[in-house]
C-alpha cells in the first residue's frame, strides 16, 4: 500500500509540473506564449496525470480489497513483485493510452496559432486544425467510455 501511496506522491509531482512552472513564466514575464512541442509536453503530462491518478486509484483499490476481503492470504496474494508490476502496469497503461492521443493529435497541421485558455488542451489544437479531425474525435469517444 505504501509503494501505492508513494506513485501517488509521484504522480501529484507530474501533475503539478504540467502547467504551474508555466502559468508562473506567464504571470511574472506577462508573455503568454507557448511554442507547439511545449503544448504537446503539456497535454501529455497533463492527460498522463489523469490516467495515472485513476489507474493507481484503482490498484490502490484492489490492494484494499485483498487485505479487507482476504486478510490471512494478502502476503501471498500481494506479493513485492506483483506490487512491481502492478505499478509497471499503471505506468505503462499510462504512458500508452497519452501516447495514442499525443501521436494522433501531433499528425495534424494547424491553421492557426492562438489558443485561448490558460493551458494547452487536446481539444483546443484540434479547433487549430485545417483538416477533418474525425478520427481523433472518435479516438477521444472512445478513451472516454473506457
Amino acid at each position: 500500500m505504501y509503494l501505492f501511496l508513494c506513485n501517488l506522491c509521484f504522480n501529484g509531482i507530474i501533475g503539478s509540473s504540467a502547467f504551474y512552472p508555466k502559468i508562473l513564466f506567464d504571470i511574472l514575464l506577462d508573455t503568454h506564449v507557448i511554442t507547439y512541442n511545449g503544448c504537446l509536453t503539456q497535454i501529455f503530462l497533463t492527460v498522463f496525470y489523469i490516467y495515472f491518478e485513476c489507474t493507481n486509484l484503482t490498484v490502490m483499490a484492489y490492494d484494499r480489497y485483498v487485505a479487507i476481503c482476504k486478510p490471512l492470504h494478502y502476503h501471498s496474494i500481494m506479493t513485492i513483485r506483483k506490487v512491481w508490476t502492478l505499478i509497471f502496469l499503471t505506468l505503462l497503461l499510462s504512458c500508452l493510452e497519452c501516447s495514442i492521443g499525443l501521436v494522433l493529435l501531433a499528425r495534424l497541421p494547424l491553421c492557426g496559432v492562438d489558443i485561448d485558455k490558460l493551458y494547452c488542451s487536446n481539444w483546443a489544437v484540434l479547433k487549430l486544425s485545417c483538416v477533418d479531425t474525425i478520427l481523433n474525435n472518435n479516438y477521444s469517444i472512445i478513451e472516454s467510455d473506457l
